[in-house]
């Protein structure tokens, strides 16, 4: 998903992302990932987030 959303704000030209994070559990994080976190850690561009 946040592939998806890079490759999209490239496409548009966007130069900002603005997404809600959700709080879910640590292990959950661990586990499976999570978008806001990849995005934040990855995306060539600003994300904005609200918790």
């Amino acid at each position: 998903m946040g592939k998806a959303i890079m490759q999209r704000a490239k496409e548009t030209g966007g130069d900002l992302i603005v997404m809600g994070a959700y709080d879910h559990s640590r292990l959950r994080e661990i586990v499976f990932g999570g978008t806001t976190r990849m995005l934040i850690e990855q995306c060539d561009c600003p994300v904005l987030t609200r918790y």
